[in-house]
Formats: structure tokens, sequence, C-alpha cells
């Protein structure tokens, strides 16, 4: 899976949005037969549109299906991590950070709609309160200096929280902005040491149900 923003034409151009998109998306996954999700973010006058792509291989979504589908369950939607998120966020401009053991995700959204993502992947060890605040600063910058009405109001901080027990204080402390953190329970972090991805999208659906969204 991967995420991106394109500069596409407008809907009411009546262009392929998808297949531009999909051509664009292919380079970073490789291969053919992609899953694409748009989200509009900004649009020039009689210019082009910037879109928050998401995209992943449709052969990868079914083979999960058929691992669910083999094991009993049944599928009522496939949805991105970075999706769900930005569903979950309550406040119009929120930052989601998402703690791995070696990698911190985080996903800028703006009245609903992600606008940026990226991954810091922690090389030599485990993600620390300092690590997570220094790249939260990072994404600071970046969304003063290239998207000036995105000032962050929340923070929202999911996955492996239990790694940095105080990170949610000082985040607090240091941005001066609320923080809302997700705590896994401990049958779930049981669960989610065989599966790497079940902390994160477990964490994603969890929020998004307590914001009433479907998930």
């Amino acid at each position: 899976m991967t995420n991106s923003v394109l500069e596409l034409p407008p809907r009411s151009s009546g262009a392929p949005l998808e297949e531009l998109a999909a051509a664009e998306m292919t380079r970073g996954l490789g291969g053919d037969g992609l899953e694409l999700a748009l989200f509009p973010i900004r649009s020039r006058d009689n210019g082009p549109t910037e879109y928050f792509v998401t995209a992943v291989q449709r052969d990868a979504v079914l083979g999960l299906v058929s691992d669910v589908a083999a094991a009993g369950g049944e599928i009522i939607a496939v949805d991105a991590p970075v999706t769900a998120l930005a569903r979950a966020a309550s406040s119009a401009n929120c930052l989601v950070a998402s703690v791995e053991y070696d990698a911190i995700a985080f996903h800028a959204v703006q009245g609903g709609t992600p606008i940026l993502s990226r991954a810091a992947p922690v090389a030599g060890g485990r993600v620390t309160s300092d690590m997570l605040i220094a790249e939260i600063d990072r994404c600071a910058g970046y969304l003063a200096t290239y998207r000036a009405d995105t000032a962050i109001e929340e923070l929202l901080l999911v996955g492996r929280t239990e790694l940095v027990p105080d990170a949610a204080r000082a985040i607090a402390i240091e941005f001066d902005v609320k923080v809302r953190q997700w705590k896994m329970p401990g049958s779930f972090q049981r669960a989610s040491e065989s599966c790497a991805i079940f902390a994160g999208a477990f964490g994603a659906a969890t929020w998004g149900v307590k914001a009433g969204a479907a998930a």
C-alpha cells in the first residue's frame, strides 16, 4: 500500500482520473491491477486539482480476503488505515501518529480528508518519545510551509502506544495541542505480536467506531 498527493484534472473535466492516478501509482507499487481511493484536497481556477491518493495491489487485497474467508470470517469492506483514521479525527485539523516497533507513520487530516501521509523508520532501536516529538515537529514544519491553512489542532496517538507511555503528556506540553491516545487492550496486544498489521488496523477501526463512523 502506498499514498501520494497527485495533481490531476478536475472531476468536471470528464478525464479518466482513476486511470491517470493508477498510471502514476503503479510506479511506486509495481505490477498492475490497483485498487484506488481519491480525495480532492484543493483546486485552482481552471487548473489542476490536488488529490490525496491511496492505492494497494488488488492481488494483495484478494489474498487477505481469501485468508479471512478460509478462517470462517466475513468481509464487510476493505479499508486503508489512513482513511479509517481520517474518519476518526474529530477536529478540523488533526495529525495522527501511528506507533510501531521500528517506525512511526504520520497522517495529516483536514476536515476529515487526508492531505499528507509519511512514514519515519527508526534505525537501530525502538521508538522513543523524543523521536516521536522530533518527527511531529518535522510534520508541523512541513504543514506550516506548504499548507498554511492546516495548523494542527489535535494529535491522535494510536498503535503500539505502550512503547511511549509518557508521550501523550510530553506532546501536549511541547506543541500546546489536545492529545487523544488509544491504548490497546492486553488481549489484542498479545494477538498483535503475531500479526504485524493487527495493531494499526484494530486501532484505526476502534477510533472509527468511537467517532461514529463505519469501520
